[in-house]
């Protein structure tokens, strides 16, 4: 993960003045943060444009000569996003049946604010007297609210259902934070009678697909699971390796350096939101990849080109803002659309035409979470039928998630040997 090599640097650079501000072991430090702690206990604020900054001497070396910093900036945004790590990266486009706001981590964010982050802080918090919302600073304030409704939400917290009913019933707030205060109240109260909120699906006539592709992935979002935990998990793995990294280095280490390893790991956490609320919030309900081998013109260049269609709930006004290439990592560029409730995102230009006959097999609404296909024209047949494996004219892959979760795969021979099995 790059956060991890960042971290690694981090070390590398604070070694050569290890002399100035040394004042730990890093074995010490190490054994710290693996028994459950951190590199430092950190500062935060939050600036007057709703911005988490954090104090931090990692810039100068010095630990008398500290600013304080935005947690997660956006300078060089395709930098600091690649900075994020494996866990940042799924935290950014896997939502699981949320959206991008709900992976903040929580714990770690109203902890920064000096909110309490528990279950009971959390509701007390809600009950006080909102502010204006005004600004990009009560933008950051709203969002704060609807973080704390949804992982309240989350964990079930049916006392909560008496704050959000107070939310919803306030026509002084805007209408987002009581929308979804309303369907937090309903949803605590077990209340089935109430329409649950509107998640869209793809429409097989609109969607583009390629003349031939060699796999497809249809994903119903909001039949996955909770992965709300992927961020709080990033931060604490990124912390166990980079103190594995100070114990292999040995010697002492400064405040400086700890405070540039703490920032680094504290990103992971923060970047959903501070995403969210630069860019924009993102809600994923029903999207479809396609993937098409390619020969790479360079060694670097991805095996692959691969086209995302997504709908949901998209703040398109302010995504509109966002360059339309994107360089993801070092060699996926990406061309990316967004509207306010369709996405597309394309690593080459070319663009595929509607076919429904197509589409709708790999669009259906049957309960399945995820669908992997490989049709007839799939080069990974081609692939295996030089290993001599017997011939199959298509293959699907169907996940359901719940207790239990259920796989189930197909393979369907060619006429006149059709044959369709599948397997748990």
């Amino acid at each position: 993960m790059r956060c991890v090599a960042g971290s690694v640097l981090l070390i590398l650079i604070g070694s050569l003045s290890a002399q100035q501000g040394a004042n730990e072991a890093a074995e010490d430090v190490a054994k710290r943060v693996l028994s459950g702690g951190w590199f430092e206990e950190a500062r935060s604020r939050r600036s007057g444009d709703g911005v988490l900054e954090r104090w931090t001497t990692a810039h100068t070396g010095d630990p008398e000569r500290g600013e304080f910093l935005p947690l997660v900036s956006f300078e060089q945004p395709m930098r600091t996003i690649g900075s994020i790590g494996l866990a940042g990266w799924l935290s950014l486009v896997c939502h699981g049946d949320g959206d991008l706001l709900a992976m903040t981590d929580v714990a770690f964010h109203f902890g920064a604010l000096g909110i309490d982050p528990s279950d009971v802080g959390l509701r007390q918090w809600l009950a006080l007297t909102p502010p204006s919302f005004e600004g990009e600073l009560g933008r950051a304030e709203l969002f704060d609210r609807l973080l704390a409704i949804d992982h309240l939400v989350a964990r079930r917290v049916r006392g909560a259902s008496a704050e959000c009913a107070a939310i919803a019933a306030n026509d002084a707030l805007p209408a987002l934070l009581r929308d979804r205060a309303a369907n937090a109240q309903r949803t605590l109260r077990g209340d089935t009678t109430a329409p649950a909120p509107a998640r869209r699906r793809l429409d097989p006539a609109t969607v583009e697909l390629p003349q031939a592709f060699d796999a497809c992935i249809a994903i119903d979002h909001a039949r996955l699971p909770d992965l709300r935990w992927v961020t709080a998990l990033g931060r604490r793995v990124g912390a166990a390796v980079s103190a594995r990294a100070f114990e292999a280095a040995g010697g002492r280490t400064s405040a400086s350096q700890c405070s540039g390893v703490q920032l680094h790991c504290d990103a992971v956490s923060e970047a959903p939101f501070r995403v969210a609320h630069h860019f924009g919030n993102l809600r994923f309900d029903h999207s479809i990849l396609t993937f098409v081998a390619k020969a790479p013109a360079r060694r670097s260049d991805p095996p692959f080109a691969v086209v995302w269609q997504a709908v949901g709930d998209f703040e398109g006004e302010r995504w509109g803002g966002v360059p339309r290439e994107l360089q993801i990592s070092d060699v996926l560029p990406l061309t990316v659309e967004v509207e306010p409730h369709a996405l597309r995102a394309a690593s080459d230009k070319g663009r595929g035409k509607a076919r429904p006959e197509v589409a709708t097999p790999l669009l259906l609404d049957d309960g399945v979470a995820l669908r992997i296909s490989l049709p007839a024209t799939s080069k990974v047949w081609t692939g295996l039928a030089m290993q001599k494996v017997p011939a199959v004219k298509s293959g699907e892959i169907r996940v359901t998630f719940g207790d239990p979760g259920v796989v189930v795969g197909a393979l369907q021979g060619p006429a006149p040997h059709d044959a369709a099995g599948g397997g748990e």
